[in-house]
């Protein structure tokens, strides 16, 4: 079914970028549980989750000899959704290296598979921001695929440190 035939019915295939390496996902890495938690209801709605740790660094001499069977199959994945959601979190006010990864080697295929593609990201950091560096690190990268990159809501959470908090009361 193409992507016009499936808007006409409402039908989305979304694509679920895990920004995290950690096993298993933290929640923020479940973007499945933020639609339940929000009261989604979208009966329609085919997603897939992708976790990106398999991917090799990219490096140019790699590129020359071939696509790795990794990029070529996250490609595809990409290319057939209708849209992109990507849960990260920060580190060091910017985005994981696994993720940057990401981007790396899908700006290498032409077309990228974001072109004109709908994306949105959630992140979570334990500082007061909650994360909002790394969304705009992610969508100053997310230019050089073409990706239309959902710029508001923003949507940061900072559960890390009111859960420390909680488990481990600060004594002064």
């Amino acid at each position: 079914m193409s992507a016009e035939e499936r808007s006409l019915t409402n039908d989305l295939r979304k694509l679920d970028i895990v920004g995290i390496l950690r096993q298993p996902p933290q929640r923020l890495a479940q973007p499945q549980g933020i639609a339940c938690r929000k009261g989604i209801d979208a009966p329609n709605l085919e997603m897939e989750i992708v976790e990106i740790g398999e991917l090799p660094i990219y490096n140019f001499d790699i590129q020359q000899v071939g696509f790795p069977p990794e990029a070529t199959r996250l490609h595809e994945r990409i290319r057939r959704a209708d849209g992109v959601f990507v849960a990260t979190p920060e580190h060091n006010a910017t985005m994981p290296a696994a993720l940057k990864n990401l981007i790396d080697w899908m700006s290498r295929f032409r077309p990228t598979p974001f072109d004109q593609k709908p994306v949105a990201v959630i992140s979570a950091s334990p500082g007061p921001i909650g994360g909002a560096r790394v969304q705009a690190e992610f969508r100053r990268s997310m230019a050089v695929v073409n990706a239309l990159v959902m710029i508001q809501p923003e949507s940061v959470h900072r559960p890390c440190a009111d859960q420390v908090r909680r488990q481990r009361p600060l004594h002064r």
